[in-house]
Formats: C-alpha cells, structure tokens, sequence
C-alpha cells in the first residue's frame, strides 16, 4: 500500500514487493499493490503537489505482476472490494494447493519416511 499523494511511497513499492517475494515460499504469491487517499488526490493535486494517477499505479501492477486496487482507509471507499477481491483469491490458490497435494496422494507421490531433525 502506498500514498497515493506522496512519490517517495510510490516509489517504493518495487523494493517492497521484492522483499515480499524473496521471503515467500509461494511462487505465484497473490499481491495487490494499493493506492491509499484517493480522498485527498484531487485536492493535493489542485495544490501543487505531485500525486500519483491510477494510471501510473497501473502499470506498475502491470509490470510487476500484481492486482491494483485504490481504496481510502479513511472513507473506507474501495476498502471492502479490496479485500475481498484478495481475500477470493487467496481462497482460489488454497483450494488449488488442496487439489494438487490430495492428487499427490491419490497417485503415490507423497513419501513416508521419518524427518531428521536437528541436523541429527
């Protein structure tokens, strides 16, 4: 989630996603970038400051591979569609995750054997 009227939040987010990814046992591990304050865009925007579009926000999606949504956690707008949206997906990936290794122990690829522990 970035500030949506803040670059440096913005800028971020590739570093943060990096992160997210490099400590992530899952390879298709579903992310949502999200733009926060779209309650105050227009109104910084008319201001003077640099804000960030949905547009640009977009395209970083696009190039990283994640969903894009943009919410205002003060108004809530967006807030619940948001969450839901990844809440569905993460959903959809645990069922699929169900499917493969209950596959795995219909066809016998799951394999017995006692675990060492503790480099023992």
């Amino acid at each position: 989630m970035y500030d949506c009227c803040t670059e440096s939040s913005f800028l971020s987010v590739r570093e943060w996603i990096e992160i997210i990814r490099s400590n992530s046992d899952m390879d298709d591990l579903p992310i949502m970038i999200c733009a926060n304050k779209i309650d105050l865009r227009g109104e910084k925007e008319e201001l003077g400051f640099k804000v960030i579009s949905s547009e640009m926000g977009e395209q970083l999606a696009n190039e990283c591979k994640t969903m894009f949504s943009e919410l205002s956690a003060k108004t809530g707008e967006q807030l619940n569609s948001c969450i839901h949206r990844l809440g569905r997906i993460m959903k959809e990936r645990e069922d699929e995750g169900i499917k493969r290794y209950e596959h795995g122990l219909q066809i016998g690829s799951f394999k017995e054997g006692k675990k060492k522990c503790c480099n023992g």
